[in-house]
């Protein structure tokens, strides 16, 4: 009888064990996601909960489902480790970022005018710098499952114009040259932006050399041309990047504007600092106007600067190699 008795305190333990693990978990589930505590992360996490929760987090939502089927932009690990519209290490090539920075999102500021404020600049970095300090999908999930879902991503991409762009190796030795594929299904104007390990931007594409950069649809474009009088080559260990801006209407991207009589290739310095700046809408300054011009007769005006483009007309991608 003793030995019923203490079987079933151990039963009787065990179920109330399980009951309080189920309301424990009931009570998270109520209470939503929790705030990550990496402070970048936590600082993502902010931001997206003030801007994009509302529409996009079960528990959260002011409307009767998550817009676009998308339910869990607080769940950060999640997003990361699915890499559909994350992908670590790359902003320019997640469009979590990438709709931001076009004012495609939050849908209720900039499709559905609300009255609500979108993004300030810095916040919109500040989800640019969480993704860029996030581990690459290769590195997470094993470089074949990645390419695979790469491929998936490409071939469902067909409401909206798309543009693609891709680097010949995932792994460059020191002074190796880089070659670029881009495509788009729509006709734009190219500009490729390269971001070396220091965070330094330079136009790669267009340049003095190649000047001439629309993109036709459905057609891929090697960068450089194999005829090209140039040859893009890295130099340093660590991680490189690549972003593909492609303006479908009028204007430049970023507000970015070449003088090739006085850069063979534009330098935007610190990528970031400049990205606040275009986010701002305030345009890319000239070099001095000391520098030595060339291809010009003295008294001839400078032609007239083109406007920025509208941000949601710029198609945005990107790309990651590491150098060793």
């Amino acid at each position: 009888m003793a030995r019923c008795a203490r079987a079933g305190l151990r039963w009787g333990a065990l179920w109330l064990l399980l009951s309080s693990g189920a309301a424990g978990a009931a009570l998270a589930q109520q209470r939503g996601p929790v705030p990550p505590a990496e402070p970048v992360a936590a600082k993502a996490f902010a931001i997206l909960e003030r801007h994009c929760a509302r529409c996009h987090q079960q528990g959260r939502l002011e409307r009767g489902k998550p817009a676009g089927n998308f339910g869990n932009v607080l769940q950060l690990e999640q997003l990361v480790w699915q890499d559909r519209l994350v992908h670590g290490g790359n902003p320019d090539g997640s469009r979590l970022w990438t709709h931001m920075m076009r004012r495609l999102m939050p849908h209720d500021v900039y499709q559905e005018p609300s009255g609500r404020s979108g993004p300030e600049p810095e916040e919109i970095l500040a989800v640019r710098d969480w993704i860029e300090a996030e581990q690459p999908p290769a590195v997470r999930r094993g470089a074949r499952l990645a390419k695979t879902r790469g491929r998936d991503l490409r071939s469902g991409q067909k409401a909206e114009p798309a543009l693609f762009l891709a680097v010949d190796k995932s792994v460059h030795a020191r002074g190796d040259v880089v070659t670029l594929r881009i495509s788009s299904t729509a006709e734009c104007r190219l500009m490729l932006v390269g971001i070396d390990v220091r965070g330094r931007g330079t136009v790669l594409f267009p340049n003095e050399l190649e000047t001439s950069n629309v993109l036709a649809p459905n057609q891929e474009l090697v960068v450089p041309a194999p005829d090209a009088a140039y040859l893009l080559r890295v130099k340093e260990p660590g991680r490189e990047r690549v972003v593909a801006l492609c303006a479908l209407g009028a204007g430049v991207p970023d507000g970015i504007r070449h003088d090739f009589e006085r850069q063979r290739f534009t330098d935007l310095g610190d990528y970031r600092a400049f990205l606040a700046k275009a986010i701002a809408g305030e345009a890319i300054k000239s070099p001095p106007a000391a520098t030595a011009r060339r291809g010009r007769a003295r008294g001839t005006p400078a032609p007239q600067p083109e406007p920025a483009a509208a941000p949601h007309t710029v198609l945005r991608t990107g790309v990651t190699f590491e150098v060793r």
